[in-house]
């Protein structure tokens, strides 16, 4: 599956691991980390019920379905589940033939306006600037107008400053992702572009333009990565169609790859996205731009994926230690910001530690900064009190040495219940 694409991939040596271990049948088992397992086989045959429920659940909605058909899902199914184990997969949802107004080309789409103007949704490849050029050149269109970026993924974003500056025209974003399009460097997340976009046009969930015979909202949209917008596009009496950058598939959801930060609460990441769904009270299209269809869920197919959604964060929730279970899912629950900077030799440089408290209760978070050798900071330790479902932060002052090089600071975190060494870090590059 590539490792993007590998939910859960190492549960099947996990299983194998586990297994191996029953067969030894010890009496106690003392593990690096956590209290002593009193009754080893007990124990293990139900960490491996929870991560095999875990996984024929993932199955059930996965997009993966759609790109890579049934007999793939099955194998990976198997070498979790077990052989002949029973999968289940989503059935494909209704698709369609996409309008003659969306131009289609690698991962971006482009709308034509009935004026011959163009506004382009995401540019991810050269390719994509030379096929608008060619529409340009054929008298299809006269020129590009805007471009939305769906999400911060490098083929959907790698050209968008170049298109940009080709078709000169503004670039918007939503304003939950926006800073990461322009400052790429800050952040360590899977399928980053190193090219910044500058300028972008910060748009609220929920902001409404005319664009010629077009009316076009545009939405905040958590699906594929937390980093996700969308925009929805009516076009006169013609069926309205959702651009949901890679948020949604015929097969199910995007969330093959956790890194991304598909977060679980009512109000962020699918069940979010699944709500925007509903609230359309009308029949309209779905457009992810991997795919050459528009397709549709109908309410039975939203209520099935939403019910085992929830079935899924009900079994993280006994399967992981943590009053909530997103710190299970969430690896950048706290992230250092910037993630990579670049100082001037005996230059300072202000870097913070972000926490999100994703449980339920107020929570203290205390940190220790880890300096490397030859790099000072102002204070070693910090400890910020978060409320419920907020983000704190604390911060500290890196100091560069005389002489260049990559320095790497690292955060230990620890709250009730909760220790981590060394979980998050920053690049600090001396010039």
């Amino acid at each position: 599956m590539r490792g993007y694409h590998g939910y859960g991939a190492r549960l099947a040596d996990l299983v194998q691991s586990l297994q191996k271990l029953v067969a030894e049948k010890p009496d106690l088992i003392v593990p690096a980390r956590g209290p002593l397992i009193q009754n080893p086989s007990v124990a293990i045959n139900r960490l491996i019920g929870r991560v095999r429920a875990l996984y024929k659940n993932y199955l059930s909605t996965s997009a993966l379905h759609w790109y890579f058909k049934e007999d793939r899902m099955r194998q990976c199914g198997e070498r979790i589940l077990g052989t002949g184990a029973d999968v289940e997969l989503m059935p494909y949802a209704h698709h369609e033939e996409t309008p003659a107004w969306v131009f289609e080309n690698s991962t971006s789409r482009l709308l034509i306006s009935d004026a011959g103007r163009g506004f382009l949704l995401d540019c991810g490849y050269q390719r994509v600037i030379d096929a608008v050029n060619d529409l340009i050149a054929q008298g299809v269109i006269t020129g590009v107008d805007g471009i939305f970026v769906t999400h911060y993924h490098d083929d959907h974003t790698d050209m968008v400053q170049a298109a940009a500056e080709t078709f000169e025209c503004p670039v918007y974003a939503t304003q939950e992702y926006a800073d990461f399009l322009e400052n790429p460097a800050a952040y360590h997340l899977p399928a980053m572009t190193a090219n910044a976009v500058h300028n972008i046009k910060v748009l609220p969930d929920g902001h409404q333009k005319k664009w010629h015979e077009f009316d076009l909202r545009f939405h905040f949209f958590p699906g594929q990565t937390w980093y996700h917008g969308a925009v929805f596009a009516r076009k006169g009496n013609d069926r309205p169609v959702f651009f949901v950058g890679d948020a949604f598939a015929p097969s199910g959801m995007d969330d093959y790859c956790v890194l991304n930060r598909n977060l679980l609460h009512d109000d962020s990441g699918y069940l979010l996205c699944l709500q925007k769904l509903r609230d359309i009270k009308e029949p309209f299209w779905l457009v992810n731009e991997h795919i050459p269809f528009v397709f549709s869920f109908s309410s039975e197919e939203l209520d099935y994926l939403e019910t085992r959604y929830r079935e899924r964060i009900s079994i993280m929730r006994e399967l992981f230690p943590w009053d909530d279970p997103n710190y299970g899912v969430d690896e950048q629950w706290a992230v250092m910001y910037p993630h990579g900077t670049t100082v001037a030799r005996g230059a300072s440089v202000k870097l913070q530690l972000r926490v999100i408290n994703h449980s339920a209760t107020d929570r203290v978070f205390r940190v220790r900064f880890n300096p490397p050798e030859g790099l000072s900071l102002t204070a070693a330790t910090g400890e910020v009190s978060i409320a419920a479902r907020q983000t704190g932060f604390v911060e500290v002052v890196a100091t560069a040495p005389d002489s260049p090089g990559d320095f790497m600071i690292t955060a230990d975190i620890a709250s009730t219940g909760m220790s981590f060494r060394e979980w998050c870090e920053a690049v600090v590059t001396v010039e």
